[in-house]
């Protein structure tokens, strides 16, 4: 076949499937689940998955933000922050965590606010890169020094999600 008949299938083949409408068309996936939906930590969006999201923690004296990074739903995420926010014995878990408790000592009264800064794609076996490890050390590099939470040393930290496709935890 010469190269204007190849292009012309190739052409023809992508024009079908464009065109398909037999597709059976797919409800839009709910972003939460929450009993009560005015609750919910992430605005109506707590079941989104490959997330960097942002803690803004207000207090009295001052505001100061939290960015962090979950390839799980966040969801999934929320419950262990909340236990470090609770529990004093898991104040050192997170930096967020730290900072909180030690305004907690201050006896001023934080709140968090959570929210969604970006959506990233998963970790890929066999990936030289991880999108949202990247994109979280970036976040935290664009955002204000002054305001954030964040320590310097979690930028130096290795991908924590290509662990999942290690051998020694194919059994878990």
């Amino acid at each position: 076949p010469n190269v204007q008949s190849l292009i012309s299938a190739h052409n023809r083949k992508l024009l079908r499937t464009h065109n398909d409408t037999t597709k059976p068309i797919v409800p839009e996936q709910p972003w939460c689940n929450c009993r009560k939906a005015n609750l919910c930590p992430m605005s109506g969006e707590c079941l989104r998955s490959a997330i960097i999201y942002k803690a803004t923690v207000t207090s009295q004296s001052e505001e100061k933000h939290y960015i962090g990074a979950t390839e799980q739903t966040f969801k999934k995420r929320y419950p262990k922050h909340k236990e470090s926010l609770e529990n004093e014995h898991s104040k050192e878990h997170t930096s967020l965590s730290s900072y909180v408790w030690s305004l907690k000592k201050k006896s001023e009264d934080p709140t968090v606010k959570w929210e969604i800064i970006k959506q990233c794609s998963p970790y890929v076996c066999g990936s030289q890169r991880c999108d949202t490890c990247l994109t979280e050390k970036l976040c935290i590099l664009n955002s204000d020094r002054l305001q954030c939470i964040n320590k310097n040393n979690e930028l130096m930290q290795k991908c924590r999600h290509s662990n999942k496709f290690k051998w020694k935890n194919a059994g878990k």
